[in-house]
Formats: structure tokens, sequence, C-alpha cells
């Protein structure tokens, strides 16, 4: 086999690894549904101050602006959980590529052959070429699996 084609196969296949990883995480720390259950009450909020608005019918707008605090909670518990979402998955990628580092999983060689350039790059280089393309793929894997074991 030829040496710069394995370190691509490892590298690619090293890559997807780090991304299940790092999608798994994510997805494992955020609660998705009750995400999901948040954005739709904001936008019932929105679009019944809206309607009041385009109503023009100040009772409803005021009883409506009364829940303003409590949407604006909401917003802040959604801002919490997408942080708390890439704290996690900084984490995740920044411990695999510290493991990454310090061992010789990828190659000897720290470089990948570039078939587009006829270069050398080195890994990080070429896992974020590789995560354009397979990070969604990545991403929809890991939500069916974590869905299929939450149920």
């Amino acid at each position: 086999m030829y040496p710069w084609l394995e370190s691509l196969v490892k590298a690619t296949l090293t890559s997807f690894i780090a991304m299940i990883m790092v999608s798994a995480v994510s997805k494992l720390v955020v609660n998705e549904r009750r995400l999901q259950e948040i954005q739709e009450e904001i936008a019932r909020w929105e679009n019944m101050k809206r309607d009041a608005v385009e109503r023009k019918d100040r009772k409803a707008y005021l009883r409506i602006m009364r829940g303003e605090s409590r949407i604006r909670r909401l917003r802040e518990e959604i801002e919490k959980s997408r942080i708390k979402s890439m704290t996690a998955s900084m984490l995740t990628w920044m411990g695999f590529f510290a493991l990454l580092n310090n061992s010789n999983l990828i190659t000897q060689d720290p470089f990948i052959y570039f078939p587009l350039t006829g270069g050398k790059i080195g890994f990080s280089s070429w896992y974020f070429i590789v995560s354009l393309w397979m990070f969604r793929l990545a991403g929809a894997l890991t939500s069916k699996l974590i869905d299929a074991f939450r149920k």
C-alpha cells in the first residue's frame, strides 16, 4: 500500500471519529427537546405580540407584554445551553487533539499528502478540510444513534 494513502485514510477516519465524539458530547450535554419547546413558546409569544400590534389592541398588547420577562429568561436559558454545548464540544475537541498530539495514532509522519495540491499538509489542516463536508454527516449519525439509545 502507498504510505501517503495509508496516512490519508487514517487521518480521515480519525477526523470522522473526532467529529462523532464532539457531536455526541454536544448533544448529550443539551436537552434538545426542551430547547425546541422553548423556541416554540417564544415564537408563539412573538406571534401574539405581532398580532396585537397589527390589530392595534392596546389592552391585549399590555397583557402579552407582562410575559416579556419570562420570555427573556427563556432566551437566556437557550443561550446558556448553547454556551454549555460549545464549551463541552471545545473541551472534547481539545482533549482529542491533545491525545492525538501525544501519540502516534495517525502516522509516524505528522503530515498528510493532499492530492489536490500535490503537497503535504498537517493533520489539523486535513481535519478542517474534512470537517467542511463530513461534520453534517457525523452530526446526523450521532443524532440518530443518541435518539435510538434514549428510547
